[in-house]
């Protein structure tokens, strides 16, 4: 055990001992658990319909789960569903979530993103939304991870493509996606973004893994489905790519980054390119 290790003056951290388990079966009742639970809390709701009509801002770490497959939430909000802030850490399990084409299901704050968030999917589908994520600009997630998902009739998917002045930001440290379906995302399903010459930023961690997109990109204007521009570290394997409608699946950035497609499926969809270097704006 940790706690026989160091000076006796040491106390091992043993996380949050007064954790609890908030059991929901409807709205009003979910409403108040997420306002009344403390950090690290899991609220599990019943099998039902949830429809929220406001935005839920999250600054605390957050369990959503379904207590089976048959619990969904629908978004009526005005714009956002989620809306993420400083140290706000929300996992979302088992659940179907749907939304309307004028919302976002996470957004972050415009302003005062002084420290970072984080986003964790697990077995969940989301449909309907106009973004999946549309993170601001200045805004910085440690992780987003999505396992065993599905995501399907939204304009846009991960929108986190906001360091457009090239100083070296980018808007998520992690990005993991892995043995999850994308159907028909309109625009970008994927658009992971970092620019500039600030080499001391090595620029994000994609792993894009598992995945099936089909029928996507019939918007898209760049015509790339998944978009990782200045990213360095790129693990793009074992996906399949069916019937999508952009001039190219992906852009890597080989050359002296080393990033090469491993093991994907490409049919009646764009290639995957793999570029030696890319070309960067100057900027003064």
């Amino acid at each position: 055990m940790t706690d026989n290790y160091g000076p006796e003056w040491f106390t091992a951290a043993s996380g949050n001992q007064d954790i609890k388990t908030h059991k929901v079966t409807n709205t009003n009742e979910l409403i108040a658990a997420i306002e009344n639970a403390n950090s690290e809390d899991v609220i599990v709701l019943s099998e039902g319909n949830y429809l929220i009509d406001k935005t839920i801002p999250l600054s605390k770490e957050l369990t959503i789960r379904g207590a089976n497959d048959k619990a969904t939430i629908q978004f009526d909000a005005l714009k956002t569903g989620f809306l993420m802030q400083p140290k706000g850490l929300l996992s979302l399990e088992n659940l179907n979530i749907l939304g309307t084409p004028e919302q976002d299901l996470f957004n972050t704050l415009d302003e005062n993103m002084s420290m970072a968030y984080g986003i964790h999917l697990k077995n969940v589908s989301v449909s309907n939304f106009k973004s999946v994520i549309d993170a601001s600009k200045s805004s910085f997630a440690d992780e987003i991870i999505v396992n065993n998902s599905q995501f399907k009739n939204c304009e846009n998917g991960f929108l986190l493509d906001k360091e457009t002045d090239d100083k070296g930001d980018y808007n998520v440290e992690f990005l993991t996606v892995t043995n999850s379906t994308f159907e028909n995302i309109s625009n970008e399903v994927i658009d992971f973004y970092r620019g500039g010459y600030d080499e001391s930023t090595i620029g994000g961690v994609l792993n894009l893994s598992g995945n099936t997109f089909m029928n996507c990109g019939k918007t898209d204007s760049d015509e790339i489905l998944v978009n990782t521009r200045g990213i360095v570290n790129v693990t793009f394997k074992d996906n399949t790519f069916k019937d999508n409608h952009t001039k190219l699946t992906a852009v890597l950035w080989g050359g002296a980054k080393g990033q090469q497609p491993i093991n994907n499926t490409i049919t009646n969809s764009g290639e995957i390119k793999v570029v030696e270097n890319i070309a960067l704006k100057l900027v003064y």
